[in-house]
Formats: structure tokens, C-alpha cells, sequence
């Protein structure tokens, strides 16, 4: 007990806090020159990061990789299926710059025939704002859509639902889509 209380009052006499002596507050030279950069995205198998320095320099990497990269100003693009997202950052010495994308989320519809069904999403409004296969997830913006799912071929003809004879429509109103989730849907019969 004594010996810590001559240790506080030693550290509180010199004008030095116990935790400013553990840490190191200078990083070696040689990591000096350097920083961290780690991208998250929707769909990181898919997506492409791209670091652009004020010279043009490109460096090309995936998201979820953390990349060490010189000081200074780049320009982030990440490449989304359909989409590009941009973002100036800055790169400091040994600090890690995390970046999120955001206001994107991801849409997966499972259906019985996934290589001959269509998804396709609709604005609040009845604008359509995508069109893809079922077996494909697709990248999205955060919201609020309707979505209709077009059954391939097999579809009944004579079927209430039947569109010209050849599909099935399946439809679910105000599906939503969060950043950086994937909403899943399953259509059944």
C-alpha cells in the first residue's frame, strides 16, 4: 500500500500520469510515411475498391482488405454492381481510416427457378428501378420498394396471376432495404 501511494505521488510530483509512461507516443520513422485504409461494402466478393492519389496513381483492391497506403489526399471509388460510390479521404500517418459504404443494402430473391425467374423493383411511386435474374443478388439503395417476381415459363396459363400466358407474378409491397444487409425474400408455391 505504501509503495503504490509514494508511486502516485511520485508520478503526480513530476507532473507525469502513470498512463502517459506505458505508451509510446511516436510511431518507428520507417511507419511514419505510412497509414490504413479497410473499405466495407454490400457485396465485398463482388466489389471493387480504387484509391486514387492527386498524381492519378490507382491502387486496386477488395473491400474488407486492410491496405497500407502513403500519407496523403485520395479519392475512394467503390464499384457496386450497379452502382459507383465516391468519397474523398485522408490518409494520415500509422491511423486507420475505416469506411463504410453507406445507403446501399442488398436484395436476394429465392425462387423455384432461379435461372428462368425475373425480380423486378419498383419505387414507392411504380417506377421501375431494376430488373434482374433471380439467381442474381443485386446491390440497392436504401429504401422502401415494391417488389414483383416474374415465375419463368412454367407458369399456369390459365393461373389468376398469369401475365400473357407465360408467367407467374408473385408481389410484396414495402420491402425494405438497409444499409449493408441483405433482405431476403422466398417465393414459394
Amino acid at each position: 500500500m505504501r509503495i503504490a501511494f509514494w508511486t502516485l505521488t511520485f508520478f503526480f510530483i513530476a507532473g507525469i500520469s502513470p498512463r502517459a509512461v506505458a505508451l509510446d507516443p511516436v510511431a518507428p520513422k520507417a511507419e511514419r510515411v505510412f497509414g490504413f485504409v479497410e473499405v466495407v461494402s454490400p457485396l465485398p466478393e463482388s466489389d471493387l475498391c480504387t484509391l486514387i492519389d492527386a498524381s492519378g496513381a490507382r491502387i486496386d483492391f477488395k473491400p474488407g482488405q486492410m491496405l497500407k497506403v502513403p500519407i496523403g489526399q485520395y479519392l475512394l471509388k467503390v464499384k457496386l454492381q450497379n452502382d459507383e460510390w465516391s468519397k474523398q479521404i485522408s490518409v494520415t500517418p500509422t491511423e486507420f481510416n475505416y469506411v463504410a459504404v453507406p445507403g446501399y443494402g442488398n436484395l436476394k430473391v429465392k425462387t423455384p427457378n432461379p435461372a428462368s425467374d425475373t425480380v423486378e423493383v419498383y419505387s414507392e411511386d411504380g417506377a421501375l428501378l431494376r430488373s434482374f435474374p433471380a439467381s442474381q443478388t443485386e446491390t440497392i439503395p436504401m429504401g422502401t420498394y415494391q417488389v414483383k417476381v416474374k415465375i419463368g415459363a412454367g407458369g399456369a396459363i390459365n393461373h389468376p396471376n398469369a401475365v400473357n400466358g407465360y408467367y407467374s407474378m408473385v408481389s410484396k409491397d414495402r420491402v425494405m432495404i438497409l444499409p449493408l444487409a441483405t433482405r431476403e425474400i422466398v417465393v414459394t408455391f
